[in-house]
């Protein structure tokens, strides 16, 4: 029992440290809504929210206790915040031949009916069209040492009022983690990654990166200068097959 005990200390003591990190410029209430989030998940190895909740043992009704915790996420304001926080925690791992992995994936849904602007995603393990929120994610990975770090999350759906193109949210990610690292690292898409208007913001940026190209695209390779020191990069262009080829 004490060893449960000195093990539940030491878990909560570490947690409260991680959180002191990602959280600086958040208000005490959101601090504490961070801590109680993930102490819940980790403690009921779930995450609904009544289950995180039920975790917490309050003395108070159960349902209170999930009404705040609801409420406090429907605050949007401090995601970005942790996200920063969340690179500058982690931008010392970072050098330049880091992998930094840019995925999309989902949330899927498929029996929700009036959760807040639901729309449609791919579900890639069941193979069909369903109803969701897609996820964008960066994670870094060193791929000589064996341990991964998240550097960036975005819940998105293309139904919200503010939505205005997946490449907005894509390159957004970009700017977040990239004016963070300056230059280090090197980007990895799938295909889905192969657009004129990504590889063009990689470039323009002297980026490092690796881009899965779909079986339907060409690919060019030229030499541009690159940034004031004059450096040399290789700037990728994904040309379709129709027949237009263009230049930087």
């Amino acid at each position: 029992m004490d060893k449960d005990k000195r093990l539940l200390e030491k878990v909560n003591y570490q947690l409260e440290e991680f959180v002191k990190k990602i959280t600086q410029n958040l208000s005490k209430p959101k601090k504490k809504f961070i801590h109680q989030m993930l102490f819940g998940i980790q403690a009921s190895r779930d995450i609904k929210l009544s289950e995180i909740a039920r975790s917490l043992n309050e003395d108070i009704k159960l349902i209170k206790t999930a009404n705040r915790l609801s409420r406090n996420l429907q605050d949007e304001t401090m995601y970005p915040e942790i996200n920063k926080q969340l690179i500058n925690e982690c931008k010392v791992k970072i050098d330049d031949n880091t992998v930094l992995a840019l995925d999309l994936t989902d949330i899927s849904k498929p029996y929700a009916k009036k959760m807040a602007f639901l729309s449609s995603v791919w579900d890639g393990m069941n193979k069909k069209l369903t109803h969701g929120y897609w996820v964008l994610e960066v994670v870094g990975a060193n791929v000589y040492k064996d341990y991964i770090f998240p550097l960036y999350s975005e819940l998105y759906s293309q139904s919200a009022d503010d939505f205005e193109s997946e490449n907005k949210k894509i390159l957004s990610a970009i700017d977040t983690v990239n004016n963070r690292l300056n230059g280090k690292g090197v980007w990895v898409m799938d295909r889905g990654g192969d657009r004129r208007t990504l590889i063009r913001k990689l470039t323009s940026k002297c980026l490092k990166f690796i881009i899965r190209i779909g079986f339907k695209r060409s690919l060019i390779l030229y030499a541009v200068s690159c940034g004031e020191d004059n450096r040399v990069a290789l700037a990728k262009e994904i040309v379709s097959n129709l027949d237009c080829s263009c230049r930087y």
